[in-house]
């Protein structure tokens, strides 16, 4: 057996591979051992054999419910744990199930669950799904009703414990980056689109006149001042605010930070799509990262300054002046570039199209909506269904297709089948089998997907990571202030976005699948014979364990 593990901050990813079908086999279990330990224990499944009951979690152990598939995340990963895995074969019936040892695979190399990265570059990630079992089980007693005001209190509440669990390690990053400059002499610039997350706020607020923000009116719906309440806050505790209030016409939509030593040097920058309020640490499925390079750090510094010269202006020469301070830099193995918007040409949006038409073995991307456009990096990477040699999957916030500009993104007779599949958000909506009814989203909220990242070819040293705050579209590169930063040649971090957006994939692959495929909406209880092996043996399914496995 071939066995292969990745790890981010958060979860751990194990994907196998066997020669041939195994007879017998109702599924494997996966076996974990913390920190090298002797002893260890068994991963729990949430999909059992028809008739059968979980545990008051509804669980059973892999040994009783084994997986049936060659993939599993393991969301009980903690960061900080050193762990390794054995996946083992179960054979025999329902309710009669051994395992087979001597088809096993060996115990994996122990990994690392951390969001440090080598040389100085961090990703962080939350567990903002809401569409979730766990959740449902949280927020319902009886699995019947899954109330939203319960969802609101839960969020609105730094103190609560589900809170602090959906937050996850974004949230941990941010607060850790805030408090270190506290204790220190350092400042911060920082650049936001929205802000009233009352924990992130008071954190800012801290700062005092340590901290430097440039403030937007976030979406300003009818010329509405979303941060009215936040920039008042941050005002009252002595924060030096700089309003960026934009037109109808544009969005200040940055949210990155730069730390600067007492002597104003740039230090290091935390940059991504995370927005500091409850519903972008919370309920959003979002990303954030932090470079420690003093050399990209003062490139973000030098953008913050031309956005406080700016003040509310989007003008002609702001443009130019981006594509000037738009930059590459070399670092160590690795390179980066970062572009500044809005630009005239759409520069950035052609480089990064140009990436990926040159991805070989495969791509998986997170996207919010980029447009409806053929400019649109969704556009390019739907481009890629012409190669069925190169794996994609990803999930897009919302169809951006219209009637006047429509995006052949879904495929309506062969949905989530081939090497190129692309899900939208979707939840449970009725209790079905194992499964009790969920949210898609919280009430008045309207995006679950809010992460813009795109991987490609992340098992090698032609990786390359795309993030930041930018749509990826036309809107994004000509009208608004962002940015996109590019790195190229590191495995490790590619390797953990990767882990990060399947995880998010594999969690909407199956409840998208139900609304559209008649198949799929067969499958709600594990098979009790060995058939199941055969479609992940072949084709399309064997092509992505190859992927994973580095092939």
């Amino acid at each position: 057996m071939e066995i292969k593990v990745y790890a981010n901050s958060d979860d751990a990813q194990i994907v196998w591979k066997i020669a041939a079908p195994i007879d017998d086999c109702r599924g494997f279990a996966i076996y974990r051992r913390r920190h090298g330990e002797t002893d260890y224990g068994i991963l729990k499944n949430r999909v059992g054999f028809k008739g059968e009951k979980g545990d008051k979690n509804g669980e059973q152990p892999s040994t009783v419910w084994p997986f049936q598939r060659f993939m599993w995340t393991d969301y009980k990963a903690r960061s900080g744990d050193v762990i390794s895995y054995k996946v083992v074969p179960m054979v025999g019936g329902k309710g009669k199930l051994e395992p087979k040892m001597e088809e096993a695979s060996p115990w994996t190399d122990e990994i690392t669950v951390s969001p440090s990265g080598a040389g100085g570059i961090a990703a962080y990630f939350n567990r903002g799904i809401v569409a979730s079992q766990w959740l449902s089980r949280v927020l319902s007693r009886d699995g019947s009703v899954v109330p939203q005001k319960k969802l609101s209190t839960i969020i609105d509440d730094p103190a609560d414990r589900t809170r602090k669990f959906l937050a996850g390690q974004i949230r941990i990053a941010i607060l850790k980056l805030l408090d270190d400059v506290k204790k220190s002499q350092d400042r911060i610039y920082a650049a936001l689109f929205e802000l009233n997350d009352p924990e992130l706020t008071s954190a800012l607020g801290d700062l005092g006149h340590r901290a430097n923000v440039i403030l937007a009116n976030g979406a300003h719906k009818s010329g509405k001042d979303e941060n009215e309440s936040a920039r008042k806050e941050l005002g009252r505790a002595k924060v030096n605010v700089f309003d960026r209030l934009a037109p109808s016409t544009h969005l200040a939509h940055n949210k990155f930070v730069v730390v600067c030593n007492s002597n104003d040097a740039p230090q290091y920058v935390l940059t991504g799509s995370t927005n500091w309020t409850k519903t972008g640490l919370c309920t959003q499925a979002n990303n954030a990262i932090i470079v420690k390079n003093s050399e990209l750090a003062g490139y973000y510094k030098a953008q913050w300054d031309a956005l406080k010269d700016a003040g509310n202006a989007f003008t002609k020469q702001l443009k130019v002046d981006n594509a000037q301070r738009s930059a590459s830099l070399q670092w160590a193995q690795r390179s980066l570039k970062v572009w500044f918007t809005p630009l005239n040409q759409m520069q950035d949006l052609e480089e990064a199209r140009q990436l990926i038409h040159q991805t070989r073995r495969g791509l998986l991307f997170l996207m919010f909506n980029p447009g409806p456009t053929s400019e649109s990096l969704l556009s390019a990477i739907t481009d890629l269904q012409q190669n069925s040699n190169v794996i994609v999957k990803g999930v897009v916030n919302q169809d951006p297709s219209t009637a006047k500009n429509p995006v052949q993104i879904f495929r309506t007779k062969d949905v989530l089948r081939g090497s190129f599949q692309v899900a939208l958000p979707a939840a449970i909506e009725k209790h079905v089998s194992y499964w009790i009814p969920e949210l898609k989203k919280l009430q008045g909220a309207w995006a679950m997907v809010h992460s813009k990242v795109i991987v490609i070819d992340p098992f090698g040293n032609e990786s390359v990571v795309m993030t930041g705050s930018h749509n990826m579209g036309p809107a994004a590169s000509k009208n608004n202030d962002d940015n996109l930063l590019i790195i190229k040649n590191d495995p490790e971090l590619a390797a953990a976005y990767a882990v990060n957006i399947i995880s998010i994939f594999s969690n909407y692959r199956w409840r998208y699948n139900r609304l559209y495929n008649k198949q799929a909406r067969a499958f709600t209880d594990l098979k009790d014979d060995a058939k199941w092996q055969d479609g992940h043996l072949r084709g399309d399914d064997l092509k992505e364990l190859d992927f994973w496995l580095g092939k």
